[in-house]
């Protein structure tokens, strides 16, 4: 990954000292308002002095949730949360926030974002909304390889914006999947099988680093149920079995499955398995249109 250049840590270190101002000033608001408060009791000033606090807070910290639960606690809320991750809040207050990056993301929107169009005729601004937009796809698993081969070539873009925007996108992909599979990890749940295959299927982690990855999925991959959308897919990640994607393609009706099916079929030239079914429906699901924002 590439390292920013002088201007980007300029800004970052401007957003740090911004930020750090809004705190202090928040955290002087704070006091006051609490000795205030007991000296007066409970008035109108104190409520009008508490949300000033938590727009301060919304200010420095950017985060709904994290302002809802400094709100909750208020006072103690600022001391506890000043210099705190989002994992160091959950673990304190024994709840998991909604995750920043969650989104719904409606299929008729991803086609209506033509990315590798935009890769060769987009303008600057489009390509930099490009890779912030990769960012959201890959944390979804949606078209994960494919979105990065388009972030990847954001990377050598000619244009400097482009390339830091993509090369931060990048090191949010990669910290977003660390910070997740780090919290879910002692969960043992169905979210850190699927964070951990998404994460995988990035080809961020790399040599040992992926290995140790690959065993923490298969000593994990009994909490997927053979009833969960993902579950043919990753088992077939995980024993190269491509019967699992036709058992996908049998029960669910997985277009995507049976591409990948016959794909391998052909690969390993077992044809007489692709015999088994009729030309016609072999032609229909190869060259059927699937959703994608490519």
């Amino acid at each position: 990954m590439r390292s920013p250049n002088t201007e980007q840590v300029s800004e970052k270190s401007k957003e740090r000292n911004y930020r750090t101002v809004l705190d202090i000033v928040n955290f002087n608001i704070v006091i006051l308002n609490t000795i205030l408060t007991i000296i007066l009791g409970p008035t109108l000033l104190s409520l009008l002095g508490i949300i000033v606090c938590g727009i301060l807070f919304y200010a420095s910290k950017r985060n709904i949730p994290e302002t809802i639960v400094f709100l909750l606690v208020y006072p103690l809320g600022w001391l506890i949360l000043l210099n705190t991750e989002r994992e160091e809040i959950e673990d304190f207050f024994n709840v998991e926030l909604p995750s920043d990056t969650d989104l719904k993301i409606d299929n008729s929107a991803l086609s209506s974002l033509p990315i590798k169009t935009l890769l060769i005729i987009g303008d600057t601004q489009e390509k930099k909304m490009a890779a912030q937009n990769i960012f959201r796809y890959v944390t979804h698993g949606i078209d994960i390889e494919q979105n990065m081969k388009y972030l990847y070539r954001l990377l050598d873009d000619s244009h400097m914006d482009v390339s830091l925007y993509a090369s931060q996108a990048l090191e949010d992909i990669e910290d977003y999947f660390e910070k997740r599979i780090g919290r879910l990890r002692h969960k043992d749940t169905i979210d850190l099988c699927i964070s951990v295959y998404y994460y995988l299927r990035t080809g961020i982690p790399k040599a040992k680093i992926k290995e140790d990855f690959e065993l923490l999925l298969r000593e994990n991959i009994s909490n997927i149920k053979s009833t969960h959308p993902l579950y043919y897919e990753i088992m077939f990640y995980v024993t190269m079995d491509e019967s699992y994607l036709l058992d996908s393609y049998i029960k669910n009706r997985d277009l995507k499955a049976m591409k990948r099916y016959v794909f391998e079929k052909l690969k390993k030239r077992e044809f007489d398995e692709i015999k088994k079914f009729s030309k016609q429906e072999i032609l229909s699901i190869m060259f059927k249109n699937s959703t994608s924002n490519g």
